[in-house]
């Protein structure tokens, strides 16, 4: 039997994320950071911390010797999910790639990311099955007011920009205007605690992280660079943090800021190519990536906190890579001679 080449990019994708399970200290020294704390919070019983004390009790309602088989179940889902249509060897080659940042960083422990991949995936299902109208704004919406409701309130603020661009969309040129003046004035009159709960959590976390001689795993880590003291002031710290998130490499050159700087230029790429895509189902998810982005840039401390929260999303962003793959001809294609032989006969005709 002749096995199908997508079908051993799939399998090993899976068997990188396999092999990767519990072994992000070969490739980042605070990877297990966040699934030790969680494990920590649910021995003390401490669940009102937030998202962290919400997986934490998740986490003690599961036995202990079923969470490993949890993270293989959902890891696997993740992964299978993501490179379940791959047209050419050079998009199996992507994502295989971009399979590689949340086998290490996402869905290899017990951690908070883990819980939202299920959440993501049905995202990225209720694209492709409600292209337009309420019930794609329904089933998005209801998805993410849920998750955001039980972990991370900030998906609320994904949601509102997910909307405002699906909204744009459709707006002239004119009346596009008008729409960035409006926010320009809403931003102006937002009172500075507002803004400072977006962007204060940067601070707040790299204070101690910076500060300690001891600590491992902040490299890329960063303050705001004005005090948040108003919209000027605000903005200031959000396109400095543009720069130090998306061009970390150029700033300071290394190997791991080589392949984290990679797989930011292929969510960019995918952002970029959905929005002008002629497909509705690509349009929508790129809009989707673009709201994680622009909220993302609000308060992520590091490079290695970015990615790994983006890289969450790669079930959203193989919509919009795969939609690019299938409308090109790529060198070394995946489909057989006969069916590009049809292909060829139907076009001449």
């Amino acid at each position: 039997m002749k096995v199908r080449r997508t079908t051993l990019f799939r399998f090993l994708a899976l068997a990188v994320f396999m092999f990767l399970v519990n072994r992000q200290s070969l490739f980042t020294g605070s990877g297990a950071n966040d699934s030790a704390a969680v494990a920590r919070l649910a021995a003390e019983g401490r669940f009102d911390e937030g998202s962290y004390g919400m997986t934490a009790f998740v986490y003690a309602m599961i036995p202990g010797s079923f969470r490993p088989i949890l993270v293989y179940l959902i890891g696997s889902w993740f992964i299978f999910y993501s490179l379940r249509r791959l047209h050419t060897n050079v998009h199996g080659a992507a994502m295989l790639f971009l399979g590689l940042a949340p086998s290490i960083l996402t869905v290899a422990t017990f951690q908070k990311d883990l819980l939202l991949v299920p959440f993501l995936i049905a995202a990225a299902w209720s694209i492709e099955r409600f292209p337009k109208g309420i019930a794609l704004i329904g089933a998005v919406g209801g998805i993410y007011v849920f998750y955001g409701y039980l972990f991370r309130d900030y998906y609320f603020l994904i949601l509102f920009f997910f909307l405002s661009i699906l909204a744009v969309r459709k707006l002239a040129l004119e009346w596009k205007f008008l729409l960035f003046l409006g926010l320009v004035l809403i931003l102006m009159v937002t009172p500075v605690s507002v803004l400072q709960t977006l962007q204060g959590p940067r601070d707040t976390v790299n204070y101690y992280r910076l500060n300690d001689p001891n600590f491992v795993g902040a490299r890329t880590a960063f303050f705001n660079l004005l005090p948040i003291d108003g919209a000027w002031s605000f903005t200031v710290n959000y396109v400095y943090a543009l720069i130090r998130l998306n061009l970390a490499f150029f700033l300071d050159p290394g190997p791991k800021e080589l392949f984290l700087e990679l797989n930011i230029l292929a969510y960019f790429f995918a952002i970029i190519t959905g929005l002008r895509s002629s497909s509705r189902i690509a349009r929508n998810a790129a809009s989707l990536l673009l709201a994680h982005l622009i909220v993302l840039t609000f308060f992520e401390p590091d490079l290695g906190s970015y990615i790994r929260h983006l890289a969450s999303t790669l079930p959203i962003a193989a919509i919009p890579i795969g939609e690019y793959f299938s409308r090109r001809r790529w060198r070394f294609v995946l489909k057989s001679q006969a069916s590009l032989g049809r292909e060829e006969a139907q076009s001449a005709a």
